[in-house]
């Protein structure tokens, strides 16, 4: 009778090593990080992703919209997009009219809609957590 293997249960990673993870794939610029954090995505439904949702700032509603905005800089056009501005240019992007940019501070990624008909809006990704907050936790159904 052959003897039976006992492995011990895996351990989930510590909320700091998964926020690591996920930072080093998103500061990547190859297709094959963002295919990474694309097949993650949809395995788990981003349960750990750092960031939230894309968001619209309109720096004309109230001055801490227009302060962050105008400090906002230009990205590198030389270079590939990072893993974290291709999740947010792929939310609808006109070529004509948007300029991706970064905010030098925390080097979040947001890109500038300047359309003639209607007026200038930023759309970035809203942070998911915040250091002087306790993570939340997502409910699995």
């Amino acid at each position: 009778m052959p003897a039976e293997l006992r492995r011990a249960e895996p351990t989930a990673p510590s909320e700091m090593v998964r926020r690591a993870g996920w930072l080093s794939l998103t500061e990547r610029r190859a297709v094959l990080a963002h295919r990474v954090v694309d097949f993650a995505m949809r395995w788990d439904g981003g349960e750990g992703w750092h960031t939230g949702a894309a968001v619209s700032v309109r720096p004309a509603s109230c001055a801490t919209a227009r302060q962050w905005a105008e400090r906002l800089v230009p990205a590198d056009r030389e270079q590939a997009p990072t893993v974290l501005e291709h999740q947010l240019l792929d939310n609808a992007r006109d070529a004509e009219t948007d300029v991706l940019m970064r905010a030098p501070v925390t080097g979040v990624p947001a890109f500038r809609r300047c359309a003639a008909r209607r007026k200038p809006r930023t759309k970035t990704s809203s942070p998911s957590h915040c250091s002087v907050c306790p993570p939340r936790r997502r409910s699995r159904p």
